[in-house]
């Protein structure tokens, strides 16, 4: 019996490195994830289920087959749901010097990544999972693709997310 093949449609290659890492330190799947950069339409709301919902929806026209879509964001602990799922374009428009203006080192955050399964488009299912810590002055070197990777240390570590990849992408 053969594995079942999911793409998991994002056209950010370093999201998808993230989530096979996340997947291959666990025990042996029945699936196999592959990535497919479709580049699905995204809408804009606060609601990380909704996003992936329409994204999924939108790949399904085209693909036609169960797949797999997420969708991350940082949230300042300080504000409402900010920058949240408006990570990507308040970073964008502001880059690395305006965001650490948001900020004090120490503040705490949380990064929200909900990945959405959607079997068929009447069986769709949602995973959420948060990571809060705190974040950090701006630190030189940066992987573009996860920007805020270098601002955030998780609770527990002393390295920011960004660190901890290298060190297991080395170690």
């Amino acid at each position: 019996m053969s594995k079942l093949i999911i793409p998991y449609v994002t056209t950010n290659n370093s999201k998808f490195e993230e989530i096979t890492n996340i997947l291959n330190t666990g025990a042996k799947l029945p699936f196999e994830v592959v990535h497919d950069s479709l580049e699905a339409p995204e809408i804009q709301s606060e609601d990380q289920k909704e996003i992936t919902t329409f994204k999924a929806l939108e790949a399904w026209k085209i693909l036609k087959r169960p797949l797999l879509v997420e969708d991350a964001g940082i949230f300042f602990d300080k504000y409402d749901n900010f920058p949240g799922t408006f990570s990507k374009w308040i970073f964008k428009s502001l880059g690395f010097e305006g965001v650490c203006k948001l900020y004090q080192p120490g503040d705490s955050a949380h990064f929200q990544l909900t990945l959405c399964y959607l079997e068929s488009p009447d069986s769709i299912h949602f995973f959420t999972g948060i990571g809060r810590g705190t974040l950090i002055a701006q630190k030189p070197g940066h992987n573009p693709n996860l920007p805020f990777s270098v601002l955030f240390v998780p609770n527990g570590h002393k390295k920011t997310y960004h660190e901890l990849a290298q060190a297991k992408e080395h170690g």
